[in-house]
């Protein structure tokens, strides 16, 4: 029996070019992120990757720049991860994130961000909704890390915010 990747792959190279868009394009959308949290002291370190083409297209994009006062493109980028990237205290009080930069490698770009939790919560709530308004299909993915403690979770339309 042949395996369905298998049976693409053949299909591609039987058909060569035919699909060579196909190649180009990621067909799935969606970012990655890491969060760091030590209770101790509060602190709070997020990574967050994104595919850079659909990013950048975006943030420059009339839906993208909403809520943004124009300015350069690592400025529109820290506003739009602001309003679509958020941490809560169990009590629903925000926690600041400060924005501490951004750095393209290969396709992906990689978006730094720092908060301090100051009433140590035991619990966070995370809500991601990154190009959500851009593609029906955006899953976020989240891994946390709280001391030895580790957690995945998904983020999608219908569940765009967690627990931690």
């Amino acid at each position: 029996m042949v395996k369905p990747v298998t049976a693409l792959l053949m299909m591609l190279a039987l058909h060569g070019s035919a699909y060579a868009p196909l190649a180009d394009a990621h067909p799935l959308h969606n970012s990655y992120a890491e969060l760091s949290y030590a209770q101790e002291t509060g602190k709070i370190a997020v990574s967050v990757r994104v595919f850079t083409d659909d990013f950048i297209s975006h943030i420059t994009s009339p839906a993208g720049t909403v809520g943004s006062k124009g300015g350069t493109p690592e400025r529109r980028a820290a506003a739009y991860i602001g309003r679509n990237l958020s941490i809560t205290d169990g009590r629903g009080t925000p926690i600041p994130l400060r924005w501490c930069g951004w750095k393209r490698a290969g396709e992906m770009t990689a978006i730094c961000l720092e908060g301090v939790a100051p009433a140590r919560p035991a619990n966070l709530r995370i809500r991601n909704t990154i190009l959500m308004d851009m593609f029906a299909d955006q899953l976020n993915i989240l891994r946390s890390t709280r001391g030895t403690s580790k957690k995945t979770v998904l983020f999608t339309h219908k569940e765009n915010t967690k627990t931690l």
